[in-house]
């Protein structure tokens, strides 16, 4: 195996090994001083790299149950369905999703959750003109079964902030639409966490 030993300025040295088939491996250091972070192991699937502090060695930990993951953050448009793509679920339970200052071209704009944009789910969304419309859903990615949204009347007697949706560990793209041709305005967010 190749090496190279590198002398401490009072004592010890520092090897760098190389594997005996190394390929074409680069190995870049960063063009700023500083030191290179201690970790301790590859830890194991599912872990994660947490920081000890300054000077402190870094480890891996598993991540406590019911704890939330920011997947992205909707900034709405001025269109009839947006969405949030690029998404892996796959080691995730639930979506939480927190709506913020939401509203929409015309009062008592129904939105649907899809995986597939349409509006065959259970409306989740129930937006106005004025005032700006918050909230909160959860989505259980085992089942589709949600709760919770924003400013729904059930008075109709459909099933309005309560549900199936087709939203599961598969989905890769998550979208809001509103009914018809109404729709969003650009003000507020969407932010979409992940549960484990």
């Amino acid at each position: 195996m190749s090496s190279v030993i590198i002398a401490g300025d009072t004592s010890g040295t520092v090897t760098l090994a190389a594997p005996a088939v190394a390929g074409s491996t680069t190995l870049t250091l960063q063009a700023n001083t500083g030191n290179i972070p201690v970790v301790t192991g590859t830890g194991t699937s599912g872990q994660v790299l947490t920081s000890g502090g300054s000077g402190v060695v870094s480890t891996w930990t598993t991540v406590s149950a019911g704890s939330l993951t920011l997947l992205g953050t909707i900034t709405p448009t001025a269109a009839n369905s947006i969405s949030l793509g690029s998404l892996s679920l796959s080691g995730y339970k639930q979506l939480c999703l927190v709506y913020k200052s939401l509203t929409a071209n015309v009062t008592g704009s129904f939105g649907y959750i899809s995986s597939d944009n349409t509006t065959s789910a259970a409306r989740a969304l129930y937006l106005y003109t004025s005032p700006a419309s918050s909230g909160i859903t959860w989505i259980d990615l085992g089942t589709g079964a949600f709760s919770g949204g924003i400013g729904w009347d059930v008075g109709d007697g459909s099933n309005q902030g309560m549900g199936l949706s087709n939203v599961s560990t598969s989905t890769t793209t998550l979208y809001f639409r509103l009914a018809s041709t109404n729709t969003f305005t650009a003000t507020g967010s969407i932010k979409v966490y992940g549960v484990v």
